[in-house]
């Protein structure tokens, strides 16, 4: 299988519902721009939002050469580099709904059923620190008191609640990835 995007998709056109995914996923991401990226950052998703608009749906936007020259006919933007960049946050973005649009029903319906069982209650295994042990020692009969196993492990319940930092922390790593993809890094 060839790795060279051009080549994994020749002259695909998105069905409506991935073409008003990709409308949506770069105006979020335009959005996202206005409210923190740099100049250039915004410039670009500002002319991506634009060129996903006057391209249309049948418009091959998984094939990067013609999607730069369609850019090019257009004037959109005139410098080179600009272009390129432009053609490549477009061509990124339509690769994420493209990918996120084949994943299998069933593995989507199993993700959400497993999500629905989630109690939010999670029990974590840590080790036992030397002054808790010093403190649970204490309260235990001596037979215990004198017995010293290899690891001592507790177990903590943490809450729905606990996990708000970190689907924050999540969602914040998801922006950078998006971005970074958006920029030409790797899926």
């Amino acid at each position: 299988m060839s790795h060279s995007n051009e080549m994994d998709y020749p002259g695909y056109r998105f069905t409506e519902r991935e073409y008003l995914n990709l409308v949506e996923l770069v105006k979020k991401e335009h959005e996202y721009m206005r409210d923190g990226g740099t100049d250039y950052r915004r410039a670009t998703a500002k002319y991506g939002n634009n060129a996903v608009l006057l391209l249309g749906k049948d418009f091959p936007f998984l094939d990067k050469s013609v999607l730069r020259n369609a850019l090019t006919r257009h004037n959109m933007p005139k410098d080179s580099d600009r272009l390129d960049d432009v053609a490549k946050f477009v061509h990124t973005l339509a690769r994420i709904v493209y990918y996120e649009s084949r994943v299998p029903q069933n593995v989507t319906d199993h993700v959400e059923k497993n999500m629905e069982g989630f109690s939010g209650k999670i029990k974590l295994i840590s080790p036992v620190t030397k002054s808790e042990q010093k403190a649970k020692a204490k309260k235990e009969p001596e037979h215990i008191q004198n017995s010293k196993p290899e690891h001592v492990l507790k177990t903590t319940e943490i809450t729905e609640k606990d996990f708000e930092p970190m689907i924050e922390e999540f969602k914040k790593e998801k922006k950078k990835h998006l971005r970074r993809l958006a920029r030409g890094g790797f899926l």
